[in-house]
């Protein structure tokens, strides 16, 4: 079996996370592996898509700011 690249970021050093991440890539063979960095770009990023799929209601900005129905 070949290893999936799973590409950790300089910022992950924990060579226990990097493994798990790597064995559980392995078992669930995804498409794709997303290394969160809690920035709000990404934050921004994820409910905007979420948007885009239908899981998330963008409600009003003016009654409730930054705030979703899911």
């Amino acid at each position: 079996m070949a290893l999936i690249q799973i590409n950790p970021p300089a910022y992950v050093t924990n060579t226990k996370l990097i493994q798990w991440v790597q064995e559980t890539a392995e078992l669930c063979l995804p498409s794709a592996i997303h290394w969160c960095d809690g920035t709000e770009e990404e934050y921004d990023r994820l409910c905007q898509q979420m948007v885009e799929s239908g899981t998330f209601i963008k409600l009003s900005e003016e009654k409730r700011p930054n705030s979703y129905l899911c």
